[in-house]
């Protein structure tokens, strides 16, 4: 199984983008965007925005690394959680952003794809978002709370697999985000 290694800049600035786009945000629809936004940017660009390992849970994929940043895990680095605690104001499950998200952390490729996967999921209710996330083939393959295997988000019949599979695999190998 493929796997990047989470940069938690990039998680942190992803989340400070959404919170400040959609005030109030919640942990399952940051979830949701982030994992569809990492998904076509796999699909475009041969790597995820943020190398977050995705979780298949009860309510569809969620990024482990940027879970563990929500619930504000006391066992992640001192220096991270003060981070944190600078960029967003968390009131679970909600996420308010207490400035703007640092576009220089984030790519203009990995802006591009969070907005179009805000866009498009961040407005779906709880429900529709879940039963559509069900549905991805990582997902489905996956182990109850067990990773998703990143190379099961190019489709088999994919032209370009081939090709795609080879860059994923050394972008992963290298940890480039």
């Amino acid at each position: 199984m493929t796997e990047f290694r989470l940069n938690w800049d990039k998680a942190l600035e992803a989340i400070v983008w959404l919170a400040h786009r959609q005030p109030d945000i919640d942990f399952f629809h940051i979830s949701k965007v982030l994992y569809y936004a990492d998904k076509a940017h796999i699909l475009r660009y041969g790597r995820p925005v943020t190398g977050d390992v995705y979780i298949a849970m009860a309510h569809g994929p969620v990024p482990s690394g940027v879970y563990d940043l929500l619930k504000i895990d006391p066992f992640l680095p001192d220096e991270l959680l003060k981070k944190l605690d600078d960029a967003v104001e968390i009131d679970p499950p909600h996420v308010r952003a207490r400035r703007l998200a640092n576009e220089d952390v984030l790519s203009g490729s990995d802006i591009e794809v969070l907005e179009q996967a805000w866009g498009r999921y961040a407005s779906l209710p709880f429900g529709e978002l879940s039963k559509l996330s069900h549905q991805e083939r990582a997902y489905v393959e996956a182990s109850p709370n067990g990773a998703m295997d990143v190379e099961l988000l190019v489709d088999e019949d994919d032209p370009d697999r081939d090709d795609l599979m080879k860059e994923i695999r050394e972008k992963a190998a290298y940890g480039v985000l």
